[in-house]
């Protein structure tokens, strides 16, 4: 590009966000959708490139950047090569194999002199078939078989590899990755304009007229996601005008996607709507250690700032001004509050308990968080652990959640948690002086949804559950003396987890979750963490372990409702080819590898207990004998559990009352042991030698948990500590039996994190194995004697969506 001082120098763009080949590394399959406008917006840029003579020869995920919302193909390099090289600036070129070769076409692949724009279309074909099915349509060993692959073999339908791919799609995919040229699409324009059809918003709706009558609210989409990170599940993005009067005709509203990274998830939106914090999980290699991020990011296409990197922290609030963040940290059972800039430099840390803004970016209130206090105080930053500036009085009937001061800072919002999982809560308005002034009843589930003030103090807008899994906005106007004016009117419909500001809602857009099975190996070094090796996914619904001689990993795949029977899928747990067979009642399924307390260790016994006109018996089935059930002598009143010792030897616990019922191998009452009603039962198992049971216990003194594993005979009752202290910030779970070697594998639970450690037997050693790298998403782990273990995993895919002028009457 230049020379300064004798130094040649180069410039190309810098352009900000990740490549295709990242995101495919991550998440396998892409969303449908997803994958067809990344496509078009490919084919969009080899269209100009092609009008102008130039034939990229290398399209491939690592050469397509994602960059806020579109894709941008890179790296010309190859074209710019040849064209120098044969001295030729048109679009075919010498005989020269130039490429990637997962990526060539055939003609390219056998160097073709005469390679035009269409190789280009092929290789835009291997990466849609990679996006849609996670992989491409031709591998092999060396390069040589992959080229080969190119030239003689045709690839498997890409339906085959993902039943739920629209006909037309399939047939566009093929079609671009046919051998012959003249088969293919003759231009990108063309395989454009074929596309083009095929693009609905990620929502699964396009805008529509309405005409001048009676609008009726429906739930138009709904997609569930399970996570154990986020606060509420969520579905149903459907913004559409909802009046009881007629209104003029009017096109619904269109929402915004703001992130694409399927990760995005719990958005807050700034006062002024024109910034947005949310948690993301990160991207991050298998073996890695790594924390959530927390990104603020304008909800104009202007970029993004990753502010924190911690899973430790909770986003609470944005000052007034969107120059600040409130953030709620979590240390050893204890919550502080720190206000931070946008660029995530602390500011100062406030005083325990629950914080809000003022209507002044410069002060903040402070409560207790129990219904007892009587006084908010309001202190400014400087001075947030010290005196208070002032103060107003209320009179709590309940638990203050939140605190929203009005925009003229004249009235104040204090909306009360609900005091069970459906109860209603009450939003008070009240007067500074903590006079109430009027009361706006709300429906749902408490804390969960969102009250906020409109851009003026003159309304107020709540977010409710509409039963169902979507939610809706409802409007109160609010006179000068801060009394309701009329009812509550429906103006919108959202999530049920969404950040009302002003005019302007962001809502979590959830897809298909992708279920993940990864197993590892925790044999080859006592000492040493496994590595993981991804076996299977899926977007379908599935469940699976580890088989009990820990040779095959099983997992069973339902694809649908309507197949209630689904199939197996059977993987060599060293690795190999999966082979999958339908599930009905005369194969049934295999027996998993389990931690559970109502079962043996290898399977062979399990005891089941089953409610019979009021009272529990408890029924023994011998796999291994392959005898029928029986019953064991003794029957309880009420519920409890099971814990299987030995073949001879049971345990019922009682859920109502601590003492512990020891039984023979016939069910008769042997003794009875004590738990203590100081120690906090978690979870349990036998150990190696029937002894004595394992149990993860909490003990509470003063303000501190503290969670360890104590030794309970079965002989004399005595407990004694066996292993711990564990981490304290969460519970700890048995995650499978003992090992061929003395080890039992623990699940920590920390805030955003779980953590794997082990502990040996007799000895009580606590080795860690480090937090698991699977973050952010639902873990069930399957582990067997051996020491190989499994992981499933329900990955969120989750996306942030922005309406802004929700409401008719701004518009």
């Amino acid at each position: 590009s230049g020379e300064a001082d004798g130094f040649l120098f180069f410039v190309m763009p810098y352009v900000k966000g990740q490549s295709l080949r990242e995101r495919l590394a991550r998440e396998g399959e892409l969303p449908i959708n997803e994958a067809v406008r990344l496509i078009m917006e490919v084919v969009d840029a080899l269209t100009e490139a092609h009008a102008h003579g130039v034939v990229h020869r290398d399209i491939k995920p690592d050469n397509v950047m994602l960059s806020g919302r579109h894709a941008l193909v890179t790296d010309f390099g190859v074209a710019k090569a040849v064209s120098e090289a044969t001295g030729r600036n048109t679009i075919t070129t010498l005989g020269v194999a130039l490429g990637t070769p997962t990526y060539m076409s055939p003609e390219q692949a056998a160097a073709d002199p005469h390679v035009d724009h269409r190789s280009d279309i092929y290789s835009v074909g291997v990466m849609a078939y990679e996006m849609l099915s996670g992989r491409p349509p031709f591998t092999g060993a060396t390069q040589q078989q992959i080229l080969a692959a190119h030239i003689t073999e045709a690839p498997d339908s890409v339906s085959k590899r993902r039943e739920s791919i629209p006909l037309a799609l399939e047939q566009i995919v093929m079609r671009c990755l046919a051998k012959r040229p003249a088969d293919r699409f003759q231009s990108a324009s063309e395989l454009y304009s074929q596309l083009e059809p095929l693009v609905v918003s990620s929502t699964g709706i396009t805008p529509v007229q309405m005409p001048p009558t009676k609008v009726k609210r429906s739930r138009v989409r709904m997609a569930i996601g399970v996570g154990a990170m986020t606060a509420a599940i969520v579905a149903a993005v459907v913004f559409v005008r909802a009046r009881t009067t007629t209104a003029p005709t009017s096109a619904a509203i269109a929402p915004i996607q703001l992130t694409f990274t399927g990760r995005a998830y719990r958005p807050i939106l700034s006062p002024n709507a024109d910034q947005i914090a949310y948690f993301e999980a990160p991207d991050c290699a298998p073996e890695a250690k790594c924390r959530v991020l927390l990104v603020v990011q304008e909800t104009s296409p202007r970029g993004t700032r990753h502010v924190i990197d911690s899973g430790e922290v909770r986003f609470d609030a944005w000052s007034p001004d969107g120059r600040r963040i409130l953030l709620l940290h979590t240390e050893n059972d204890q919550e502080r509050h720190s206000v931070n800039n946008v660029s995530g430099d602390e500011v100062v840390h406030s005083i325990n308990g629950r914080v809000a803004w003022t209507a002044s970016p410069d002060s903040i209130f402070a409560w207790d968080s129990v219904a007892t206090h009587d006084t908010v105080w309001v202190r400014t930053l400087e001075t947030a652990s010290g005196a208070p500036r002032d103060s107003f009085p209320f009179a709590p009937a309940r638990e203050i959640f939140k605190i929203r001061a009005s925009p003229d800072g004249h009235w104040l919002l204090l909306d009360y948690a609900g005091t069970g999982a459906n109860a209603d809560s009450l939003t008070v308005l009240t007067s500074r002086s903590g006079k109430v002034l009027d009361t706006i009843p709300r429906g749902g589930f408490g804390g969960v949804n969102e009250v906020s003030w409109g851009r003026r103090s003159d309304r107020v807008y709540t977010l409710a559950s509409a039963g169902g899994t979507f939610s809706q906005i409802k409007k109160q106007h609010i006179d000068r003396n801060g009394k309701r004016v009329g009812a509550q009117t429906v103006v919108a419909q959202a999530s049920m987890f969404a950040s009302l500001e002003g005019d302007a809602f962001v809502s979590v857009d959830f897809g298909a979750p992708q279920m993940e099975f990864w197993t590892a190996d925790w044999a080859d070094g006592r000492d040493r963490a496994p590595k993981l090796r991804l076996a299977y996914k899926t977007t379908a619904q599935a469940s699976g372990g580890i088989s009990y001689d820990g040779e095959s990993l099983y997992i069973y795949e339902q694809r649908g409702i309507a197949d209630s029977a689904g199939r197996q899928i059977t993987i060599p747990f060293a690795g190999g080819a999966p082979s999958a067979s339908a599930i009905n009642a005369d194969n049934g399924t295999p027996a998993l590898s389990s931690s559970s307390g109502d079962e043996l260790m290898d399977g062979s016994v399990s005891v089941e207990a089953v409610q019979e006109n009021g009272k529990t018996v408890l029924r023994v089935i011998d796999k291994s004998a392959h005898k029928s059930a029986r019953e064991l002598a003794t029957t309880f009143a009420g519920s409890g559990q099971v814990i299987v010792v030995s073949n001879s030897q049971f345990i019922w616990r009682p859920k109502a009352g601590s003492d512990l019922i020891v039984l023979d191998g016939r069910g008769a009452i042997e003794r009875r042991l004590h738990w203590p009603d100081s120690l906090e039962f978690n979870d349990k198992i036998p150990t190696p030698d029937h002894a004595a049971l394992i149990v993860v216990a909490t003990r509470t003194f003063g303000s501190k948990r503290e969670q360890s594993l104590y030794r309970l005979s079965l002989t004399d009752g005595g407990i004694s500590l066996f292993a711990g202290p564990l981490p304290p910030q969460g519970r700890s779970f048995i995650v499978g039996p003992w090992s061929s070697d003395g080890w039992l594998p623990l699940d920590v639970h920390t805030t955003g994190s779980s953590t794997l450690m082990r502990v040996s037997w007799p000895a009580g050693k606590i080795v860690d194995d480090g937090a698991s790298p699977l973050r952010h998403a639902t873990l069930t782990y399957s582990f067997n004697r051996l020491r190989a273990s499994a992981m499933l995993t329900r990955r969120r895919n989750s996306d942030i969506m922005f309406v802004r002028n929700f409401d008719p009457d701004d518009r």
